[in-house]
């Protein structure tokens, strides 16, 4: 009978180990759980912050199209311009200096919004490469804690054979 209480007291720590290895892995599994709602959550942050950029994308599109049909406005009228006083020979030397003004005006503001673009660009570049970094970060610790649970998970005994 003695033996039968030993085996009986061996299963019920066998159980009980079980059973906090098994507490222990549901815990872990939580904690991914949770990781893996951030995650979520940042890849919604992500989508929303490049839906934006995209929005200004489109908007600075939309202002350098204004932009250009201004300028090509500005050209036709200055041409326009150019013609009628190409008739008054004696205005000619005023006409040039005027042109030549506004097309500096015309290359100066042209120049201006190239900047800002390239500026816009830029920003948005990095704003890309930030985010890159991040999904690349949650990447690799969502991978980092996979491997690490189910090294955790190979490490459990297995579970005693039951007595027929």
């Amino acid at each position: 009978m003695e033996r039968g209480e030993e085996l009986m007291e061996l299963n019920r720590e066998a159980f009980d180990r079980n059973t906090e290895a098994f507490e222990r892995m549901m815990a872990a599994f939580d904690r991914f759980d949770g990781r893996m709602d951030e995650t979520d959550r940042r890849m919604e942050e992500t989508d929303r912050r490049m839906e934006e950029s995209d929005q200004r994308m489109k908007e600075s599109d939309q202002r350098m199209k204004e932009s250009d049909r201004r300028i090509e406005e500005s050209d036709r009228r200055i041409e326009a311009f150019d013609r009628r006083m190409g008739e008054s020979r004696g205005e000619k030397d005023d006409l040039k200096t005027f042109i030549r003004e506004m097309n500096l005006r015309s290359e100066k503001v042209i120049g201006d919004l190239l900047r800002r673009g390239d500026e816009f660009m830029a920003e948005e570049r990095k704003r890309t490469d930030e985010i890159v970094a991040e999904l690349r970060d949650g990447r690799d610790e969502r991978r980092a804690q996979t491997a690490a649970l189910l090294a955790v998970v190979d490490r459990l005994p297995p579970p005693p054979a039951q007595a027929a």
